[in-house]
């Protein structure tokens, strides 16, 4: 017990010593007291179930088809000849014809490989060079006949009627001039020279290049 001290009224008034009514009453300590509690036991939530949702499979966008048209075939016309229809209805025979290939021309061209009938007149050379002329590329006719007629020897006098006779001028001749003469006429000087072979050596070079120039 422990003595909590100090009088209930106090010292004043008192002599030494003592107290006028008394010391106070020792007092105790509480007992303290435990209680145990028992911990209930917890019962853990229950955990709560996964659920799968399954969604439905979303259609994919329809794929874009290309649709690829084929070519229309081109008429027989077309594929031989490389015109349409309605320009050949525009062409002489003539022309038409000149527009086919070699190889089915002299077909045409020869009785025996089309199935008899009458000999086809060919194209002349001077018509074949002048074929050649509209295409306007190089070389001319002239340059065509000049190169060739060398490979056969000297070319003849492929000079027209003079028009200017040579001059003189400050001692200087100054050449005189000449008419041109035309491609056929100059074929017909070299053909007179060098014969046949001359002239089948131009058509084979003239149609060889018309041909490459219709395709």
């Amino acid at each position: 017990m422990k003595e909590l001290g100090g009088c209930k009224t106090g010292r004043v008034g008192e002599t030494k010593g003592g107290c006028k009514v008394g010391k106070k009453k020792m007092i105790g300590k509480k007992k303290l007291t435990f209680k145990i509690v028992k911990k209930k036991a917890t019962i853990a939530p229950p955990k709560p179930k996964m659920k799968f949702i399954i969604k439905p499979k979303t259609k994919a966008p329809p794929k874009k088809k290309f649709i690829i048209k084929p070519k229309p075939k081109p008429s027989e016309i077309k594929r031989v000849s490389g015109v349409s229809r309605a320009e050949a209805l525009k062409l002489s025979p003539l022309e038409l014809f000149g527009k086919l290939p070699a190889a089915l021309r002299g077909m045409i061209a020869t009785p025996s490989k089309r199935g008899g009938g009458v000999q086809i007149a060919r194209k002349s050379t001077p018509a074949l060079l002048a074929e050649w002329w509209k295409f306007g590329q190089f070389p001319s006719p002239e340059g065509i006949l000049k190169k060739i007629g060398k490979t056969f020897g000297r070319l003849p006098n492929l000079k027209g009627e003079m028009i200017e006779p040579a001059k003189y001028a400050i001692g200087q001749r100054i050449s005189p001039r000449y008419k041109e003469i035309t491609d056929e006429q100059m074929f017909n000087r070299l053909k007179k020279k060098f014969g046949q072979k001359f002239e089948n050596a131009v058509r084979e070079n003239v149609k060889a290049r018309i041909a490459k120039k219709q395709k």
